[in-house]
């Protein structure tokens, strides 16, 4: 283990002592859940968020993205009435990912509210195009990312005992459906990350005081596994062993599973074995020292896999 932690630290360039720390629980039992609305549909989700900004023009509405990009991890807030932008810079993709960072969004949203005295007096409606988030403000778990959800009870917490009258409201909304908070936010995120759609990258956002960057086990886990899926893909192609089976499969692919659909246990053992090329005719046999020759019964060719299905007499009838 401690082996495998100093490979990790020289690989990723992180301290792994300041990976997060998971509690066996975020809240306690008589916590009680803000209002969720997930709609069934994506069209449903949109007719939620247009009645609501007709029925109810003056409450608050706040849209909230987490953004992935040039490996870098971002993630806003954004109101449209007034304009206002709340931005955070998350690290790169061996410290934070994507949903982490829309988490983070739903932070961003509390904090906007909380810090302006104009939304302490209405209803906050705030949206999401992230499902799993909303679904693990409904019930914290010890999930990766933690502490955000940590710092989303809080601000839940505080802005409930300090205005009681304020409801808050958070809903899912689909991405890319022309809704103008949505994409708005969706701009602002990447934009934290140093991204511009009008030129060259520039200075990421600031971190938020609160949430400075810190390594998740998902963010690990997620660049272990690339790593070994980058290792495995350059070992597949350069290395001397398997090269009976690199013929048919000149890339990993996982739908190379699907040729053993259906078959019994005898009939996927052979064809891996006809696959592989380690089948016991007289070729392979004679190649690792078993048999004698590699001559086939027939006394007409080697006995390789191509000679016994297509080639060999014997077998002509099948």
């Amino acid at each position: 283990m401690q082996a495998a932690e100093e490979e990790l630290q020289m690989a990723m360039d992180i301290d792994t002592d300041k990976l997060e720390i998971r509690h066996p629980f975020s809240v306690p039992p008589w916590w009680k859940a803000p209002r969720v609305t997930i709609d069934c549909s994506p069209e449903a989700a949109v007719t939620t968020h247009n009645i609501n900004e007709i029925a109810q023009p003056e409450n608050c509405q706040i849209y909230t993205d987490g953004s992935g990009i040039c490996g870098h991890i971002g993630c806003s807030a954004v109101s449209l009435t007034p304009y206002q932008v709340q931005q955070a810079y998350m690290g790169t993709v061996t410290e934070s990912t994507v949903p982490l960072a829309e988490v983070t969004g739903l932070v961003l949203a509390l904090c906007l509210a909380h810090n302006d005295n104009a939304y302490h007096n209405c209803d906050i409606k705030i949206y999401t195009d992230n499902q799993s988030a909303l679904q693990t403000m409904q019930n914290p778990c010890q999930a990766s990312g933690q502490f955000l959800m940590e710092e989303v009870i809080n601000l839940l917490k505080k802005m409930r005992t300090n205005w009681p009258h304020c409801a808050i409201h958070f809903y899912w909304i689909p991405s890319h459906v022309g809704v103008p908070g949505n994409e708005a936010a969706n701009i602002t995120a990447k934009e934290a990350t140093g991204w511009h759609q009008y030129g060259d990258t520039g200075e990421h956002a600031p971190t938020l005081d609160s949430l400075e960057p810190i390594p998740t086990q998902l963010a690990v886990d997620q660049w272990v596994k690339a790593q070994t899926k980058e290792q495995w893909n350059e070992d597949w192609t350069t290395s001397a062993y398997g090269k009976g089976l690199c013929q048919w499969l000149p890339q990993l692919m996982l739908k190379s599973l699907d040729l053993y659909t259906g078959l019994m246990h005898k009939e996927s053992t052979v064809l891996i074995q006809l696959r592989t090329g380690k089948i016991g005719f007289q070729a392979y046999l004679h190649s690792i020292g078993i048999s004698n020759n590699a001559l086939c019964h027939c006394s007409q060719d080697a006995q390789t896999i191509k000679h016994i299905l297509i080639d060999c007499p014997t077998f002509d009838d099948l």
